[in-house]
């Protein structure tokens, strides 16, 4: 009898600390006023406060800044950029966010990792799950809105949108290279592959191995549209060349997979 009392006890323990908060989130109001709250309680668009019986609206919330327990860092995403790991990084925001989902509407640090979903959801080819990203960070104004916009541009692109709607979304968005110069670079190289201006397209290419040439993110990616390059004007042993240099670079990550689509 004392076993199972014991193991009653243990039980209870167990259910009381797994359901301990996984976070706490700070909620700063249009008002300037500051709540803090262990679990975060939303339905419908709005953030239940029991204890003070109110219901506050998204658009009445200035921020929603999280405090993980175990945080998943801007380093350790960078880490799967790196290795180009872009479905294993979308496994990893996603199960870091499933707590959270409802609250991504809210501008906050939660915008960090939609932005690197976004990222990745591009690099892995699921533009559907990257503009949804893309949009909501528009839709709330987020300081990454800036950068979505290119990202849409880019959807755009991969997804053979005609001249005409690629350079209108362009138009829309104040000095890309500001946002970021290797962006800027790669959309105007490959606008001009669309053109088959392909030595324009190249130097573009060729611009963001020289000047951004340790950007984990875009450095491999002018190598393999070089390579898509020489593949379409038939320098058939360059493109295989930098095949290969993606294969040893990214021996278990997505562009190493991609290398098959430059021979």
């Amino acid at each position: 009898m004392k076993s199972v009392k014991t193991s009653l006890v243990v039980f209870f323990l167990a259910a009381v600390f797994s359901s301990v908060a996984e976070y706490q989130v700070e909620l700063t109001f249009d008002n300037g006023a500051v709540r803090s709250v262990d679990n975060l309680v939303i339905e419908s668009g709005k953030v239940i406060l029991a204890q003070e019986n109110l219901q506050v609206p998204f658009s009445q919330i200035r921020s929603a800044n999280f405090t993980f327990d175990q945080p998943l860092s801007a380093d350790a995403c960078e880490v799967f950029l790196k290795r180009g790991a872009y479905r294993e990084m979308i496994d990893k925001l996603n199960s870091f966010l499933m707590p959270v989902s409802q609250a991504l509407p809210i501008p906050g640090n939660l915008d960090l990792y939609v932005q690197y979903k976004m990222r990745a959801c591009f690099w892995a080819k699921n533009y559907a799950d990257a503009s949804a990203a893309a949009r909501l960070l528009q839709d709330k104004n987020s300081s990454y809105a800036p950068l979505a916009a290119l990202y849409q541009v880019l959807i755009l692109l991969e997804q053979d949108a005609s001249a005409e709607t690629v350079a209108q979304a362009l138009s829309k968005i104040s000095d890309p290279r500001q946002i970021s110069a290797p962006i800027a670079e790669f959309i105007a190289g490959r606008m001009a592959m669309d053109k088959r201006a392909y030595d324009v397209a190249l130097q573009h290419f060729a611009n963001i191995l020289v000047f951004h040439g340790r950007d984990p993110e875009w450095a491999p990616a002018a190598a393999f549209y070089e390579g898509v390059v020489y593949k379409r004007t038939g320098y058939l042993e360059s493109a295989s060349n930098i095949a290969d240099e993606l294969r040893i670079a990214y021996p278990d990550a997505d562009w190493g997979r991609r290398a098959d689509e430059l021979k």
